[in-house]
């Protein structure tokens, strides 16, 4: 889904981090560890971090342990709606979980994750995207979700968004903002937000205010998938945050294992 944003990025290195397998049940600190894997095998110095909705937890956890250009958090879920929509206790989200992964299985043995999952995924477009993606995306997500893994993969992060959104709210606790400079964008799907809209925007508007560079934006004509809606917001959110060289010298092995170091001891605090 993150196509049209990366084809118009030629002069980036480009890391694509969809999250479509979840062999346990997911914590913060396993996804800001995912986040770190990708980083170091990338060679990544300090990136420019861009999630959306529940990955904005890991974003920002991320953001607060390691160094960063940028962080943009596209409609990312807060708190705010994590109480909202209350779920199931912990111990209890884990029981399901055990029991979702057997019927993903069940799922893959059958081959009718082939088609459970893209269908989940074109109702999720449906609901959340006001334009209709192109054939090379529609065709690149059917095959990401193509299996009971994709299946367990999104109910596995809606269980999980209440534990997400506690370890967050402890670590702000415990960790100073991140320097570097935030943008937030929230959306609307009419000129005028309705009051849903309206209640999330103050809470994202809330969020950018937490950080000492943090700006908020909202942007209208689309709803929450705002990567299909309208890319070019979100490519030039990062172009705003790319100095204009971009071409960074090699990084020794030395300064490598050095920042692997202080990366490794930073999510020790998770």
């Amino acid at each position: 889904m993150w196509r049209p944003i990366v084809s118009a990025l030629p002069q980036h290195r480009v890391c694509v981090a969809d999250r479509m397998t979840h062999s346990s049940f997911p914590s913060l600190a396993r996804e800001v560890a995912v986040i770190s894997r990708h980083v170091r095998r990338h060679d990544f110095d300090a990136p420019i971090i861009v999630a959306h909705s529940v990955a904005a937890f890991a974003a920002e956890a991320y953001a607060r342990l390691c160094p960063v250009s940028a962080l943009i958090l596209v409609n990312p879920e807060c708190e705010f709606q994590v109480k909202l929509r209350p779920l199931l206790a912990s111990g209890a989200n884990r029981r399901v979980f055990a029991a979702v992964r057997g019927i993903g299985s069940f799922l893959d043995s059958s081959r009718a994750g082939f088609v459970i999952g893209p269908a989940l995924w074109r109702g999720d477009v449906w609901r959340s995207a006001r334009r209709r993606p192109s054939t090379a995306v529609s065709a690149a997500a059917s095959t990401a979700y193509r299996g009971g893994h994709a299946v367990v993969a999104v109910i596995a992060e809606r269980l999980a968004q209440s534990e997400f959104a506690a370890d967050l709210g402890r670590l702000r606790r415990r960790t100073s903002p991140p320097e570097a400079p935030v943008c937030v964008l929230s959306t609307s799907f009419r000129a005028r937000p309705n009051q849903v809209e309206t209640d999330l925007i103050l809470v994202h508007r809330q969020l950018a205010r937490s950080f000492p560079r943090g700006r908020h934006h909202v942007v209208t004509r689309s709803k929450h998938m705002l990567h299909l809606d309208r890319p070019g917001v979100i490519v030039d959110a990062i172009a705003a945050f790319t100095p204009p060289d971009i071409t960074s010298a090699p990084v020794s092995q030395e300064a490598k294992t050095t920042r692997s170091r202080r990366t490794e001891r930073a999510l020790r605090i998770l």
